[in-house]
């Protein structure tokens, strides 16, 4: 197995790495535009260092496949126009900068509020929930969950691992639970 073994120059100050990652969040409307940033200063820094590092965008985890019709990557920003309830997410900017190195740089929650219901449930019926927001506890080791629906907290995951928290099925829908369900970590 080869070993390698990469650093920066004197010049480079590396606590900007230990202390630069950052965690925004965002509820924007559907239709609407948002530009997602990723630590400029910090990023340039490494590229002059690593020239051949790479800057890369996941989403819940994924490697973020890009809509040419809708998003638009710059060197450290990612554009995404008429937003859509499906690009609700936890966005991650990280940057490789050796074979095997990754750091992330940033942490973006979006929350796109759609214009319409996403879906309607009936009396009696049973629906899941989703929350998209368990990348975060993978960055964030002390976050808790809760659902809210309308302004008071529905149903807190305290204590619960990320596969429980990320899913919650109500089994018995109720005339009382009209409205807005909302996931926060």
């Amino acid at each position: 197995m080869d070993h390698y073994l990469f650093s920066f120059s004197s010049g480079f100050d590396m606590s900007q790495l230990d202390e630069y990652e950052v965690h925004f969040s965002f509820k924007k409307n559907e239709k609407s535009n948002i530009d997602l940033a990723c630590a400029a200063n910090v990023v340039g820094d490494i590229f002059k260092e690593y020239p051949r590092s790479v800057l890369f965008w996941t989403k819940n985890g994924e490697v973020l496949a890009i809509d040419r019709e809708r998003m638009q990557l710059g060197l450290t920003e990612l554009s995404i126009l008429e937003l859509t309830p499906q690009d609700s997410g936890v966005y991650l900017c990280s940057i490789r900068y050796a074979p095997e190195v990754v750091k992330p740089m940033a942490v973006i929650s979006v929350a796109v509020i759609p214009k319409k219901p996403t879906f309607e449930v009936h009396e009696e019926e049973s629906v899941t929930l989703t929350c998209h927001g368990s990348q975060l506890e993978k960055i964030y080791k002390d976050l808790s969950q809760e659902w809210f629906h309308g302004k008071k907290v529905y149903k807190e995951f305290k204590n619960s691992t990320l596969i429980e928290s990320n899913v919650y099925e109500i089994k018995n829908v109720t005339s009382n639970m009209t409205g807005e369900f909302e996931c926060i970590r």
